[in-house]
């Protein structure tokens, strides 16, 4: 179905010929490109409508008429890339809260979330997450481990000393476990 476009709509301030003519020339380019950066028919017309209003609200116009074609169609093609990104920005702009996602603050194992205290110092603020941070990613490390070799590692992991040797494969271990907790708490 072929679409036509109503040059007279953008207003009776410039001659109808001048703007008939640009409208003749470019209008279903324009169109065209409309669709294809994803507007439907009737947006896409209402967008290169916008386009040409603009110039005459402007008097810009004659100006534009008096340049070549493919200047013509450069200026325009901006002016109508321009207008539809404008468009897209304002149909997914998030106003008033819209789209917030709410944060439950409640644990899996139902435990509450670290709340700062809205008193604190900042240092202690940073103090706060970064334990509940290292309380996360040990968690985390721990569930990913066997629990005879938690047993083993966690003593010298989590600061204490082994009153035992270690053997290589739980120097192994161990470093593997560290690795493994920076991994988690960078990521």
């Amino acid at each position: 179905m072929l679409h036509t476009f109503d040059c007279s709509a953008a207003g009776p301030l410039h001659p109808q010929d001048e703007l008939n003519a640009v409208c003749r020339a470019h209008w279903l380019r324009m169109f065209g490109l409309a669709m294809q950066r994803g507007l439907d028919a009737h947006a896409a017309e209402d967008a290169v409508q916008d386009v040409f209003a603009a110039l005459v609200r402007r008097d810009q116009l004659t100006a534009l008429a008096s340049l070549t074609e493919d200047n013509q169609a450069r200026h325009l093609t901006t002016r109508l890339l321009s207008r539809i990104a404008n468009l897209w920005r304002d149909q997914h702009r998030e106003k008033r809260g819209g789209g917030v996602v709410f944060v439950s603050l409640t644990r899996e194992d139902g435990g509450t979330l670290d709340i700062p205290d809205e008193h604190a110092q900042p240092e202690e603020d940073a103090a706060l997450r970064r334990r509940a941070a290292l309380r996360r990613a040990l968690m985390a490390l721990r569930s990913e481990m066997k629990p005879a070799r938690w047993r083993v590692i966690a003593p010298e992991l989590l600061g204490g000393t082994s009153a035992r040797r270690r053997t290589g494969a739980a120097r192994i271990a161990l470093h593997r476990a560290r690795r493994r907790l920076r991994d988690l708490l960078v990521g």
